[in-house]
């Protein structure tokens, strides 16, 4: 493949003469791990005629694809196209690609939002912070982040064919589950307060995104992950800072305690 691929995230089905499947091993990595190798299975034997190959795998920024080819050992009687086309050798389309993308376009909105928004809240003596549509949005982005981080990650099982046990096995897959679990953790303590540990969590959630995305298969990729999230927290504070401005009622744009910063109390 032309970039790194997840070994434990990947499946072939080897199909001989009148389409019966000849068994293989698991898939294990080549030379790097842009190459995958499969082993027929002890006992089996490759005779004569046509044969159908159909894979399946999971590139290392967590994409799903799939393929098939043909060949042919000797002479046949059954051309190795006419096999292909018998045992529908054809790629995956369940529903499970929109979730997937659904579920990541959620969790990354959900987390820009709730990180600028929290970063923007505490300016000026915290003024915005105070405001209930603050704490709505906030709010909301939380829940976003949490529906769209665990929508992501039963998709991917989903996509990829393979079991959960697997899926833990890849770095794509434990970068998901991470999410989950900073998501449901942020959420608990709360969109209104602001500390070192929320801070942390959000950094790391940020982390999940770039480690489970392309600059994971760049080089060199601990760079590129760094300047990746660094990317994501400066649309964060644009994004989140945008939202809680729309989201004040005009009155609150214009309060002058919330542009002085002055820290009273209002209704």
């Amino acid at each position: 493949f032309d970039e790194d691929v997840e070994a434990a995230l990947s499946s072939v089905s080897l199909y001989g003469t009148g389409g019966v499947e000849v068994p293989v091993g698991d898939a294990v990595s080549g030379a790097d791990s842009s190459i995958l190798e499969f082993a027929v299975a002890d006992g089996a034997t490759l005779a004569d005629g046509p044969y159908a190959v159909v894979w399946r795998t999971t590139s290392a920024d967590g994409h799903a694809v799939d393929g098939s080819f043909a060949f042919q050992i000797g002479t046949a009687t059954t051309s190795p196209t006419e096999l292909l086309d018998s045992v529908g050798a054809s790629g995956g389309g369940d529903g499970s690609a929109v979730a997937l993308a659904v579920g990541r376009f959620l969790s990354l909105l959900g987390a820009l939002v709730l990180l600028g928004g929290s970063w923007w809240s505490r300016r000026r003596d915290g003024a915005l912070s105070r405001q209930r549509s603050t704490t709505v949005v906030l709010g909301a982005a939380s829940w976003m982040l949490l529906v769209g981080a665990v929508v992501t990650l039963v998709a991917f099982v989903s996509s990829v064919g393979a079991g959960v046990d697997a899926v833990v096995q890849s770095s794509t897959g434990r970068m998901l589950v991470l999410r989950a679990g900073l998501s449901l953790m942020l959420l608990a303590i709360g969109a209104r307060r602001w500390h070192a540990l929320r801070a942390v969590l959000m950094a790391l959630v940020l982390v999940t995104f770039s480690a489970s995305g392309h600059p994971n298969v760049l080089d060199p990729w601990p760079a590129w992950i760094v300047v990746d999230v660094v990317h994501l927290a400066g649309a964060a504070v644009w994004l989140g800072g945008l939202v809680l401005l729309v989201s004040l009622r005009s009155p609150a744009r214009d309060d002058r305690d919330i542009e002085s910063g002055r820290s009273e109390e209002h209704t």
